[in-house]
């Protein structure tokens, strides 16, 4: 089988090649290029250097200019907005995987792949999404907006494995980026921070404002609302007293109020612009609220492409923005972006 696989240039990607080749698979290697700027140690570089010592056909795509459209751009208008997206919840189904689709089939590829820790059962009349079977790094959360008729073409070699066992298994390879750390979330590259990409594109998100109570006390000033998210404790530089967490964001008055725990329970979530990958049910189901939270019990209540997500018991916080993925055992049942919470 000849497939595209997705080389970031990291351990994971890396790997996944590896496990294809091991399989008897014919394997091209393809690198996107997502932003402008070059580092010492550059994912391009570092992926080819991969695909030469695995000797392998490899490609550079430059997909800066859709990056830029479909997350850079959202996700800073997201910030500037007083909510908090998840850019690789934005960037798998619109830039890299809708680009993989359209390179399979210029270079005649069966197949598509990525080093993702997730599953896809391709047993039944549909594919199936399912969770990694490494809790702990399992991202199957990042995969549930992709197309299905893109997940009929993808392979995950990673997902049955931990990530200790694959860090293991480069090692005993030889790959030169075995003990690579984790990459961001982002690919912007190193100078970039989250706080000034916002500006940049928004600077009314980078003027300074108040922090305020419930009551609107000023408790302190702030050097932009794009460095916020609800349920933030960290970094508000408001000090002493009891601990104070974000609850709202005021972008038109550039105003973070802040609050003690309890004001971010939530019982209910409502979601908006949600997909699902198969009809109810509607309970028996769990949500992750944000990547890597604990899966809570919940019972869904669709309304076409909005839902609301009734929890079993209290979650404290679910920032708007973020999305809330829902499962039935392993298997994706589908989720939404957060639009707000309810106590």
């Amino acid at each position: 089988m000849r497939i595209l696989a997705l080389m970031s240039g990291g351990l994971d990607s890396s790997m996944a090649v590896v496990r294809l080749l091991d399989r008897g698979d014919n394997v091209v290697g393809v690198t996107y290029r997502l932003v402008g700027g070059r580092s010492h140690d550059d994912p391009v570089d570092l992926a080819a250097g991969v695909a030469r010592h695995l000797g392998i056909e490899h490609h550079l795509v430059d997909l800066s200019a859709t990056f830029e459209e479909e997350v850079l751009a959202p996700l800073a208008a997201a910030y500037a907005a007083g909510v908090t997206p998840n850019p690789c919840v934005l960037c798998n189904p619109a830039v890299k995987l809708a680009a993989a689709v359209e390179l399979a089939r210029r270079m005649e590829c069966d197949r598509l792949a990525t080093g993702h820790y997730a599953r896809v059962d391709h047993s039944g009349p549909t594919p199936r999404l399912l969770r990694g079977l490494d809790r702990s790094k399992d991202q199957s959360y990042f995969l549930y907006r992709v197309p299905q008729s893109t997940l009929a073409q993808l392979e995950l070699p990673l997902g049955e494995s931990s990530k200790q066992e694959v860090r293991a298994e480069a090692q005993r390879r030889g790959l030169q980026v075995w003990n690579r750390p984790e990459s961001q979330d982002v690919c912007f590259g190193e100078a970039r921070e989250m706080v000034e990409l916002v500006a940049a594109r928004h600077p009314e998100a980078g003027e300074p404002g108040e922090i305020v109570d419930r009551s609107g006390r000023v408790l302190g000033v702030h050097g932009g609302i794009g460095g916020f998210t609800v349920g933030q404790r960290r970094g508000l530089g408001i000090g002493g007293g009891p601990a104070l967490y974000v609850i709202r964001i005021d972008p038109e008055e550039r105003r973070v109020v802040v609050g003690p725990r309890d004001s971010l329970a939530t019982r209910t979530l409502h979601l908006r612009e949600c997909i699902w990958r198969q009809e109810g049910p509607d309970r028996g189901l769990t949500v992750m609220p944000r990547y890597r939270s604990a899966p809570l019990p919940c019972m869904v209540q669709r309304e076409g492409s909005q839902a609301s997500v009734h929890l079993d018991e209290t979650l404290y916080g679910g920032a708007p923005g973020q999305s809330a993925v829902v499962y039935e055992g392993d298997t994706v049942v589908g989720g939404g972006f957060i639009a707000a919470g309810e106590g």
